[in-house]
């Protein structure tokens, strides 16, 4: 007879203390996929956005704060928060992010006149503003009801401008590319 009475105590506890307010949005572990109000029209989208607003179109392109982003992106690197991928979904070491960020080469240079070589440092670090543009994967969730759009962005991947010799823009370059839900790689 304890044993029954024990295991009801404990569902009713457990009832209790599940049941919150909002239908657990309040919740962190709260998901729109189990919402029954929303429904997914999105999964694993992909889409690009520039990232860098050229001075005077503000009003037209709004505001963003790519320096802030990539600091605080670098940031929770090192600190462990995040991991860094490449762009086959491997691993980066802090290592291989701090050279992306910063690193220091040599290069051997021939003066033409004398023909002679000489070793030159050469230091390169990671401009934020040569960080144009963002590609990002979301699964998109909409209410019928209300009209209302929520968005879930499941990772992004940082980007530079690559040129050919004579300067002209030829495409992007993945830099590397951070899960921002808890995952960490695409299922």
């Amino acid at each position: 007879m304890k044993f029954p009475l024990l295991f009801f105590g404990l569902a009713l506890i457990q009832l209790a203390t599940s049941c919150q307010q909002g239908g657990g949005k309040n919740d962190p572990d709260y998901s729109l996929a189990t919402d029954q109000s929303y429904t997914q029209i999105a999964n694993a989208f992909r889409s690009e956005s520039k990232i860098v607003v050229e001075e005077g179109t503000e009003n037209y392109m709004g505001q963003f704060n790519h320096k802030l982003l990539i600091e605080d992106m670098f940031e929770a690197i090192y600190a462990g928060r995040i991991k860094a991928y490449d762009y086959m979904d491997t691993p980066l070491t802090i290592e291989e992010v701090q050279y992306i960020q910063s690193h220091t080469d040599t290069a051997d240079i021939e003066d033409i006149e004398t023909g002679e070589v000489e070793s030159v440092v050469i230091i390169e670090e990671l401009n934020p503003d040569e960080v144009v543009k963002v590609f990002t994967v979301e699964d998109w969730y909409l209410n019928k009801e209300t009209f209302k759009m929520e968005k879930k962005m499941i990772s992004m991947t940082l980007t530079t401008l690559k040129l050919n010799l004579e300067g002209d823009p030829i495409g992007y370059e993945i830099l590397f590319k951070v899960f921002l839900d808890g995952r960490d790689q695409l299922q």
